[in-house]
């Protein structure tokens, strides 16, 4: 299941490269600022700054178009793994967010104010109808 998340872009950091197997693997970071704030004050109220990893290439370069301040929507899902430490045997677990898909956020109710409501259609004149 996909979970959705609206924020304004605080960083985007470089593509990071990885060779294995004879691949190459791609993946670079986002951070999103999703700070909760007051609705009456726009005061910031819980801080938040989530980080989403992007997976690929073409991924990784599609946030090339994204700039810090837009506000965006996210789409992602949580990858949890597990892992035994070498050193100490004691079994740890780590989870990431995993972004699949980023777009500008559109605010669909200020796009309908902005549009001009159609106009109201003209009244027929007396007698114009078949009943009159």
């Amino acid at each position: 299941m996909a979970n959705t998340i609206t924020g304004r872009v605080h960083r985007i950091l470089p593509a990071e490269t990885e060779d294995y197997n004879g691949r190459t693997y791609y993946k670079r970071t986002l951070v999103l600022d999703a700070t909760r704030r007051d609705p009456w004050t726009g005061d910031p109220l819980y801080p938040s700054f989530p980080s989403f990893v992007f997976d690929g290439e073409d991924r990784c370069n599609e946030l090339d178009k994204y700039k810090v301040g837009q506000v965006v929507t996210i789409t992602f899902y949580l990858q949890g793994n597990k892992y035994n430490d070498k050193e100490t045997g004691e079994e740890r677990y780590f989870t990431r967010i995993k972004g699949t898909k980023i777009a500008l956020y559109r605010d669909e109710e200020k796009e309908r104010r902005r549009q001009p409501e159609p106009p109201m259609p003209a009244q027929p004149k007396q007698g114009a109808l078949p009943w009159e």
